[in-house]
């Protein structure tokens, strides 16, 4: 601005023929992108020339540009985003700042960390899109929520707070009626770089993760601020007793007096039967999960908490816990303490459960109005990663904390199967959108192949998941394979990546079921597979990495596929059948379960050289040179192979032509159908360097 202060006289178009003498022809237009070149393009975030840009925008280029600069424009080994996102969650990182000892470093500290909060805020510049121009928004100021009735009575300007509320959540998550975001504006540079330093993830969830501030709450001693434990009334129980048999006479015991033990329980029976009403409450969580009668959210709310509340309440009412000596208080105590932090945890869970799914709202709205390929690859980067730590979670199933151990809550799984934003929105599911907007919609191979790896970690989370991915009867996944994955067949990486897709659908009996009952589907699937393994270029190609990987992909995918199941109908039956025996104390042989599997029917009768072509394969692997992926295709095509002999007491095939007969050495008359259960004959194969038997 001060070098156009020293033209007063010269006219606008005076002023940019001078800018054009000093910067030659390389002058950036005022539309130009600041991001390629922000040196030479400095010139585009002075002051709009005339009719140019208007006041905000201009002041959005400047905030991008001086964004791009502190993330790594100047001082690149020293500021980046990741380094600014240390300093704003330095809680998040005790090691790093374990020598900042003194307090007035710790209150410098804090000081910086809001700082840089609301120069990030600035940076990215969000901005209604029907904003008044004319409305001015002051950036050096920290987002800060409303006052509340009993700050106002105390006489507060501004809420007082010990942490800095999320400075972009609340600009970036802006609602209309219908529940869906608002239209914003933003630097879509800015953006890329705070999701891919997860600094966006930072600003959205809880700053503590439940495992972490479940355990600082217990040290510091404040459970019992958030966990109330409910008095149990036990003179109501007494006098209404008492009342059936009259008014106990003076110096008497009264019925429940009488009735009650002379001594109480041992403290260590007594904490073992809590225990077990505790593993109880979550034991019948699962059973309820499993049969899906149930919403999770709701289950946690209406049933388990206010059983483990009734359980923490009956625990206080131990009748010697006055009298207990110091170790059995200890015992009492630690207990006490185990379920608080469990009741505690369960509701953190469901905090961050909400705030996933205003981030995943978030992620879904810049995937549908960005063009950007960066920012694209930023958001399915970060829902992979998302989708990685929670089945990681869920794996472990239980994680220790202190003294209690708390299991893996399933409501974390909500946020990837559940519809987006309210009930009057679209309705419209995280999965879904991944499905439209990087697969289906797509034409880069690079953007198909990050949405393929989203599907991937998605599709191992839960059933709702993989019903999503494969649409109803799985006509969406055939539309995958007959319309998307036929373009790629030259593309390696993307052919292994939709086999590890399919092998994560396959991994549970809903999956193959639902690849079964689709009887395109099913002879499609079987053809890809087996078409990438009896191609020779492919089958004796084992010095190519990324050959063998799709290879042993192909392999993988097929022994997945061919695992029988059970079909909900049969196991429903079994269940009931079950419970029915149970009932009556039966002691009849129970029902048997009755598995199928017809895509490895489909794959004996369709391809009855499968064998040969799989023998051929292991043979050429064997005598190849050592290597990680050749080694890779081997544990997953002898995999296959143990499968297809796995299914001998479970599957039959029929067969009518004489030539099948033959190949197939089913011996019986020329021209009739027969019924012949699956032989998978030993298999040795030896070579130079290695020798496998199947």
């Amino acid at each position: 601005m001060c070098i156009r202060d020293r033209y007063p006289d010269v006219t606008d178009e005076e002023f940019v023929e001078l800018c054009m003498d000093e910067f030659g022809d390389h002058l950036p237009g005022l539309n130009a992108d600041p991001f390629e070149d922000p040196f030479k393009d400095f010139i585009s975030v002075l002051p709009p020339i005339g009719g140019g840009l208007p006041q905000s925008s201009w002041e959005q280029r400047v905030a991008g540009y001086l964004g791009y600069c502190l993330d790594g424009g100047i001082l690149a080994d020293y500021i980046t985003m990741e380094g600014l996102l240390m300093v704003a969650a330095y809680k998040n990182y005790p090691e790093f700042w374990k020598h900042v000892l003194d307090p007035k470093a710790k209150a410098l500290l804090k000081q910086t960390s809001e700082k840089v909060q609301i120069l990030i805020k600035y940076f990215l510049h969000v901005r209604l899109v029907e904003a008044d121009e004319r409305s001015q928004t002051d950036w050096s100021q920290p987002w800060l929520p409303p006052l509340t009735d009993e700050d106002k009575a105390n006489g507060l300007k501004k809420p007082a707070y010990e942490d800095m509320p999320p400075q972009l959540k609340p600009v970036l998550i802006q609602r209309d009626k219908q529940d869906e975001l608002l239209e914003i504006t933003y630097n879509v540079h800015v953006m890329t770089r705070l999701i891919q330093s997860g600094y966006l993830r930072w600003d959205f969830f809880p700053k503590i993760e439940p495992e972490r501030q479940i355990e600082q709450e217990a040290i510091a001693k404040q459970l019992k601020k958030f966990v109330k434990i409910p008095k149990v009334k036990k003179q109501m129980a007494v006098d209404a007793a008492d009342a059936e048999d009259g008014a106990p006479s003076e110096g008497k015991p009264s019925r429940i007096d009488r009735l009650l033990p002379k001594k109480a329980m041992p403290i260590e029976q007594w904490i073992l039967s809590m225990e077990n009403a505790v593993k109880q409450v979550f034991l019948e969580k699962n059973c309820r999960i499993e049969q899906g009668h149930h919403v999770i959210d709701r289950d946690d709310r209406d049933l388990v908490i206010p059983a483990l509340l009734d359980i923490l309440g009956k625990h206080d009412t131990y009748e010697a816990k006055d009298k207990l000596s110091a170790k059995d208080r200890q015992k009492f105590n630690t207990f006490t303490e185990g379920l608080m932090m469990s009741i505690r945890y369960i509701t953190l869970c469901h905090r961050k459960c909400n705030s996933m799914r205003d981030y995943f709202q978030l992620l879904v709205f810049l995937m549908e109005d960005t063009e950007d390929v960066d920012l694209l690859c930023a958001i399915s980067q970060e829902i992979a990663s998302l989708a990685e730590l929670v089945y990681q979670q869920r794996r472990a199933g239980n994680t220790g904390v202190r003294s209690v151990t708390v299991p893996f809550n399933a409501v974390m799984l909500l946020p990837f199967a559940q519809p987006i934003g309210g009930d009057d929105g679209r309705q419209i599911t995280i999965t879904t959108a991944v499905v439209q907007n990087y697969v289906l919609k797509s034409e880069d191979e690079y953007l198909t192949l990050c949405g393929l790896r989203c599907l991937i970690n998605m599709a191992g989370l839960a059933d709702d998941c993989k019903a999503q991915i494969m649409g109803d009867d799985g006509k969406q996944l055939l539309d995958f394979l007959m319309y998307r994955i036929r373009d790629y067949h030259n593309n390696e990486s993307i052919l292994a990546a939709f086999c590890i897709l399919i092998r994560n659908l396959a991994s549970s009996a809903f999956g193959r079921q639902l690849c079964s009952c689709n009887l395109e589907l099913r002879k499609r699937l079987l053809r890809h597979c087996f078409y990438m393994l009896q191609q020779d270029a492919i089958r004796l190609g084992t010095a190519s990495a990324t050959r063998n990987l799709m290879t042993a992909e192909a392999c993988a995918c097929l022994w997945k596929l061919v695992q029988p199941y059970e079909q909900d109908t049969f196991r429903t039956e079994r269940i009931g059948q079950l419970a029915r025996m149970a009932e009556s104390k039966s002691k009849a042989k129970p029902p048997e379960i009755r598995q199928e599997s017809p895509l490895i029917e489909e794959l004996v009768t369709r391809y009855p050289t499968f064998l040969e072509q799989l023998y051929t394969l292991i043979e050429a692997h064997v005598e190849a040179d050592m290597s990680d992926s050749s080694n890779l295709v081997l544990e997953k095509a002898c995999g296959l192979a143990m499968a297809v002999a796995a299914a001998d007491n479970c599957v039959l095939y029929t067969t009518d032509a004489a030539d099948e007969e033959d190949r197939l050495g089913i011996v019986g008359a020329r021209g009739t159908k027969k019924k012949k259960k699956i032989r998978c004959h030993n298999l040795t194969v030896k070579g130079n360097k290695r020798q496998w038997k199947i």
